[in-house]
């Protein structure tokens, strides 16, 4: 890590380079996001303009031999870099990753909220958008994929909403953490952003839940189900943290948080909702105080 912000910070050119390279990479959205906001926190906001503007003219350059559409480029630059230049501004303001994660967890519960009021049948608008994606999958030749959407399409339709909030959630958590580390690399000083490992939502959002939770039982609205669900699922972040402490106080072996992040990739669902579970006990327990505590005793 320590040497790709070396690079990137020890020439004008290396960051729009970066930025180039970020947008052709596959999982581009959080290597793309995570370079702007490792720039941003080094750079004047027109420097890093400048360096965005070289690489997309690199990128038109350069789409004329393997045939890239110019309009996607641009798109795609947009979509991965704004939300990326939000974050930066948030965490410049405040300077903690803590708040800066609070924040984008409120930001997105104002984004469901809204959406949830706008789309008063969000079951039947992910029905219909399931239909015409299975449609085109068919077309394609993805005819196993299709059908298998078509046999659980209710089923699908009642999480979808939660799915992709949560999971825009989580890329822009990660962006955020990745771009951190990347320019917290290139100090010789310890800089006062706070750890990964420190990672805590607060009683503030734990109550929220709590309160959303209590009201679902009377009102058993469907937007009130979507705000709690995705009220807790934040909290799986802060149970991974958890145990990243655990690894850097040496209380927990290198293959037993390699262990872990396989069994998300296999068992993503269930291990959110166990990771959640701890990071939500954790708010009203602290388990990392008393942890520590019990170690220097």
């Amino acid at each position: 890590m320590q040497s790709i912000s070396r690079w990137l910070y020890s020439q004008s050119h290396h960051g729009s380079i970066g930025l180039a390279l970020s947008l052709l990479l596959p999982f581009s959205m959080i290597i793309g996001g995570a370079i702007m906001i490792a720039l941003l926190l080094n750079f004047s906001f027109f420097k890093v303009l400048y360096q965005s503007f070289v690489a997309i003219v690199f990128l038109i350059l350069f789409g004329f031999f393997v045939n890239l559409d110019i309009n996607e480029i641009i798109l795609n630059a947009f979509l991965i870099w704004f939300p990326a230049i939000i974050l930066s501004v948030i965490f410049l303001k405040n300077k903690s990753i803590t708040l800066t994660v609070q924040i984008l967890s409120l930001i997105t519960i104002i984004f469901l909220t809204i959406f949830n009021f706008y789309i008063s049948d969000s079951n039947y608008f992910w029905s219909q958008t399931l239909i015409i994606f299975s449609d085109i999958l068919l077309n394609s030749g993805f005819k196993e994929q299709a059908n298998s959407i078509q046999n659980q399409i209710n089923i699908i339709a009642e999480q979808m909403t939660i799915m992709i909030a949560i999971t825009l959630w989580s890329l822009y958590s990660f962006v955020l953490l990745l771009g951190e580390k990347i320019y917290k690399s290139s100090l010789k000083d310890e800089c006062n952003f706070g750890n990964f490992g420190n990672l805590n939502l607060g009683r503030s959002i734990a109550f929220f839940v709590a309160i959303s939770s209590f009201f679902l039982l009377v009102f058993e609205a469907e937007w009130l189900k979507d705000i709690a669900y995705l009220g807790f699922l934040f909290f799986w972040l802060q149970g991974l943290a958890i145990f990243h402490w655990l690894y850097v106080n040496g209380l927990l072996p290198k293959v037993g948080l390699v262990a872990l992040y396989v069994m998300m990739l296999f068992l993503n669902i269930l291990m959110v909702m166990l990771l959640a579970v701890v990071g939500y006990t954790d708010v009203w327990f602290n388990f990392r105080s008393k942890i520590k505590r019990t170690k220097n005793q």
